[in-house]
């Protein structure tokens, strides 16, 4: 199994003495092209365009001087450097030794710099999004699907976590074992199912932290839901219309409260915001 989150914008900065080596990541298939957007991300930080074309504010200008530096910077395991919500909730410290090393193997982390990393590839702080567009390379998303194989999971059952910008990177040649999570609730108001802002990466986090926690084998989508559902959530499963993949819906309720966060109405969410 293999289990695809999207980065966070939440960085950490690396504690190891230690500096990159890209030779030392997985999927050693994407050694180039890693090394032509560090190239590309280098030369833009260098701009004086970059704070607009990386979409920073004039508070996060130490984030144009980290990526300047990425080669020389401190690094640290990828689960250490990403600390935005779905990490925190999905605990990669507070999971049974088992369940490390389930995660060690399953999780796949995509990354706008990197492609795709493991929890254990050692990486730098950085700062770039998914959607930015290159000089000469283009939008990040489009660059990395025309670098990362489509049947490189063909083998594997595959849990998709990732938000709408990451899901770009990637789509598998075949989709019969191919899965994707979606964090919903019903608009009291409207009856209509809508997907959710807020919980959504914290939910996200901590499902991934049941499927890594459990004793089973999960080998089918019919295990995943399964799983969920025995964690504590409503869970509804369909197939997309669209893409025709298999979608389990994880169905919040509308006071639902996570113990990660306070409360929030769906009145008080702004439609703006919905991740999907």
């Amino acid at each position: 199994m293999k289990i695809l989150l999207p980065p966070s914008e939440g960085k950490a900065i690396g504690t190891s003495k230690k500096t990159l080596d890209l030779r030392s990541l997985a999927f050693p298939e994407l050694a180039e092209p890693r090394d032509r957007m560090l190239n590309a991300l280098i030369k833009l930080s260098g701009m004086k365009s970059a704070s607009k074309v990386l979409g920073l504010s004039p508070g996060l200008a130490s984030e144009i001087l980290a990526n300047l530096d990425i080669l020389k910077a401190p690094i640290s395991p990828a689960i250490e450097i990403y600390e935005g919500v779905l990490y925190q909730s999905l605990n990669y410290a507070g999971l049974s030794k088992a369940g490390r090393a389930r995660a060690n193997d399953s999780l796949v982390i995509t990354s706008s710099v990197f492609g795709l990393l493991t929890p254990e590839d050692q990486i730098p702080h950085y700062r770039l999004s998914g959607s930015v567009s290159l000089p000469k390379l283009g939008v990040v998303s489009s660059f990395w699907k025309n670098q990362i194989p489509a049947d490189l999971f063909d083998d594997q059952l595959i849990v998709d976590m990732r938000s709408g910008t990451y899901e770009k990177f990637w789509q598998p040649a075949l989709e019969t074992n191919f899965v994707q999570i979606k964090v919903m609730q019903v608009d009291p108001k409207h009856g209509q199912k809508i997907a959710v802002s807020h919980f959504n990466k914290a939910t996200k986090g901590e499902i991934a932290n049941a499927l890594l926690n459990t004793r089973r084998k999960l080998a089918t989508s019919e295990d995943v839901a399964s799983e969920i559902a025995k964690a504590g959530w409503e869970v509804e499963t369909s197939r997309s219309a669209k893409s025709g993949v298999q979608v389990i819906e994880v169905m919040l309720k509308a006071d639902y409260q996570s113990p990660k966060a306070p409360a929030l109405s769906l009145k008080d969410t702004p439609r703006g915001i919905l991740e999907v």
